[in-house]
């Protein structure tokens, strides 16, 4: 009986050992995989920082977009009145210039109707 119980002591120290030399193994496992979830949380801390960092920059982005088409429009408002304005002087030349054929000849008409009438009151008092 005592040399069962010797065996069985030995038996159950074999067994403790295989047991402990498990438990440091999964320790150490468990140790790299807390070391690889902390890297991981590090990796994902600076894609969420980055994330951040593009969401600003698309911001900005829109922002300027934004504000070019509103210039854009502004300058498409200008040109479409620059353009109603220039047709406009153009069409002012055009009847300025009438105006002063219009005028040239009626200063012709007074001019030779004048003439007319001081030669025809000449003619009466001949």
């Amino acid at each position: 009986m005592q040399e069962e119980h010797t065996q069985i002591q030995s038996t159950s120290r074999t067994k403790l050992a295989e047991a402990s030399a498990l438990v440091d193994g999964i320790e150490e496992k468990s140790s790299v995989v807390d070391k690889k979830l902390l890297d991981a949380e590090a990796k994902l801390a600076e894609v969420n920082r980055k994330n951040a960092e593009l969401d600003m920059k698309l911001q900005e982005v829109e922002a300027r977009e934004s504000l070019l088409q509103k210039e854009r429009l502004s300058l498409a408002t200008e040109y479409a009145l620059f353009s109603t304005i220039y047709e406009f002087s153009c069409q002012l030349y055009f009847f300025g210039s009438y105006a002063l054929q219009f005028n040239n000849k009626l200063v012709l008409y007074v001019t030779v109707e004048n003439r007319l009438m001081r030669h025809s009151i000449k003619k009466r008092k001949i």
